[in-house]
């Protein structure tokens, strides 16, 4: 970029500092660029404050096949028009290599690669890949057609009230009925069924939670936060629902808890590592031969086991 992120979208105010604010059409690499807490320094400083401090410092990019794929997802459901811009399919070369295995050999490897460096700086994807993205499309569209009359990639940048930290989030999309808004969130996952424990595992409460704060400090009227989840294999099966007001008010907390730490870490440069546990045991269910807890009888106020 020519220009810094702050300059080209107004994220200044005079002499160079932040404003509150709703950004639309942002690039992703802009949004990178811009330097406040996110989701993400979230997740890494409920992990440790050390591995807080590491992921800021030496900030790198995930590269993983389902994180590749989630995103070409996400671009042919919320920027369906431009997929054709930032996408291409490598051609079927397997077809015309004689071996057991085409897509191991040198030959299949170098024509992908020279067709790579012909398309860039668009991301050439397989065509299985391209075509289950517009699997997944059709199938959001045929099941849970919640992605219209809203504006998708919405930037927030916010000032924290608590701390005074400065904040930004990426709503996949936001949409308003009658001034009250919706942030509905896309995600691709195996089975549709295990979703509640993936947002126990991947914090997406906090996730939630961090982006309704965003619109909050900013005045936005926005009551509920959705996510729609979509199996990436056929025949791609939908859910989509609001999180509960439960484990939200959860989320909410643990955000408040974590924007505190952050605040603090800054504040005294120390970026503490684990806590060490009384002791190391492995869970309950993995147990071959588990021991029976002894039962437990009070008498005359003496606890005795039997």
């Amino acid at each position: 970029m020519s220009v810094s992120p702050y300059e080209e979208f107004g994220a200044t105010a005079g002499g160079g500092g932040h404003v509150e604010q709703l950004v639309f059409d942002m690039p992703m690499e802009a949004y990178r660029d811009l330097d406040m807490l996110n989701n993400s320094s979230l997740n890494n400083m409920n992990r440790s404050e050390a591995h807080f401090y590491h992921a800021r410092a030496f900030p790198r990019e995930a590269d993983t096949s389902a994180l590749n794929f989630g995103t070409l997802a996400h671009c042919g459901v919320l920027e369906e028009e431009s997929i054709f811009e930032r996408y291409e399919r490598i051609p079927a070369y397997e077809t015309q290599i004689d071996a057991k295995v085409p897509k191991l050999t040198k030959a299949y490897r170098e024509q992908v690669a020279a067709f790579r460096e012909l398309v860039a700086p668009k991301i050439a994807v397989p065509i299985d890949e391209f075509d289950r993205m517009l699997g997944v499309n059709r199938a959001i569209k045929e099941n849970a057609n919640v992605f219209v009359d809203g504006r998708s990639e919405v930037v927030l940048m916010w000032r924290d009230v608590d701390t005074g930290l400065w904040c930004k989030g990426r709503a996949d999309y936001l949409r308003f009925s009658r001034d009250t808004g919706t942030i509905y969130d896309l995600k691709t996952t195996r089975d549709c069924r295990d979703f509640s424990r993936s947002i126990a595992t991947y914090g997406y409460d906090r996730q939630a939670a961090f982006y309704l704060r965003g619109c909050k400090a900013l005045g936005i009227d926005v009551q509920s936060f959705w996510f729609v989840v979509v199996e990436s294999e056929p025949p791609f099966g939908v859910m989509a629902a609001p999180l509960d007001p439960v484990t939200l008010a959860d989320g909410e907390l643990q955000v408040a808890e974590l924007v505190k730490k952050v605040a603090q870490c800054e504040a005294t440069g120390v970026y503490r590592n684990y806590e060490h546990p009384e002791y190391f045991a492995k869970p309950k269910y993995a147990y071959k031969h588990p021991m029976k807890e002894p039962a437990q009888m009070t008498a005359g106020g003496v606890t005795i086991a039997i």
